[in-house]
């Protein structure tokens, strides 16, 4: 896998918060090549699902699709620029064909490596381009963690949230305790600050504390381990179900 981080920054100036995580890329990876796309260079236009996104300002969404591509055109490691390098990682996120991590019941979109044409990516990216829904009324379009944890789902054998996972086709899944949160126990290779500037409204500190508590079971009050039990429940075996409640509550 090639040592190559690539970012997206769509729609206005770096926070301070987007400057030192890109600062710590470029203290634990000096030697990789920092490739950071943007409405100007993402050469996405031959994408009706890009081309949407971008009329309608949601850079997140032309974001989502862009790491897509260019991972599966080139390869490489794919950062969102809230993510905070704790060591060095392009390493040990080589180690599989694909490499990914879960926060809560999810796998997340916000540090991806991959080789270059993996059919995973080819497959997510497929989704986009066959599935145009931004801008229809009342309904905000599909996140891209929605879209890659029910693909690993109903492809790709995917049935827990907890422990790393090695599916078909190379693909490695981390706990979120080893990925993206730190627990205090140095297994953290990375922090994901949860910036969500794509979202109204995102409540930050909560969505991280019921992380902390998918990491930390025993430590989750009895009434989050239910509702989360019953959830995860219905997501791995009745998944249909579990989506249908899902979109209808808009999460």
């Amino acid at each position: 896998m090639a040592s190559l981080i690539h970012c997206c920054w769509f729609g206005g100036k770096k926070p301070a918060l987007v400057q030192t995580c890109l600062a710590s890329w470029k203290r634990f990876e000096p030697r990789a090549r920092i490739l950071e796309w943007n409405e100007a260079n993402a050469a996405c236009e031959d994408s009706v699902y890009y081309r949407a996104a971008i009329a309608a300002r949601k850079w997140a969404f032309a974001a989502d699709y862009v790491r897509l591509r260019k991972l599966y055109e080139m390869g490489g490691v794919y950062f969102d620029t809230d993510i905070e390098l704790k060591t060095p990682v392009v390493e040990e996120l080589s180690q599989a064909r694909v490499t990914l991590g879960f926060e809560k019941n999810c796998v997340q979109a916000c540090v991806i490596a991959s080789e270059p044409r993996h059919p995973l990516i080819g497959r997510l990216l497929e989704s986009y381009d066959s599935r145009v829904d931004i801008g229809l009324p009342g309904k905000e379009p599909q996140t891209i963690v929605n879209r890659l944890t029910d693909l690993l789902v109903d492809n790709y054998g995917l049935r827990s949230p907890f422990g790393e996972q090695h599916l078909r086709e190379g693909v490695r899944i981390l706990p979120a305790n080893r990925l993206l949160v730190d627990n205090g126990d140095g297994k953290s290779l990375a922090v994901h600050h949860y910036a969500a500037s794509w979202k109204t409204g995102f409540d930050a500190d909560a969505f991280a504390r019921e992380v902390f508590y998918y990491c930390n079971w025993r430590a989750a009050p009895i009434g989050f381990r239910l509702k989360e039990r019953l959830k995860m429940a219905l997501q791995f075996h009745f998944p249909r179900v579990y989506r249908v409640i899902r979109d209808r509550e808009g999460r």
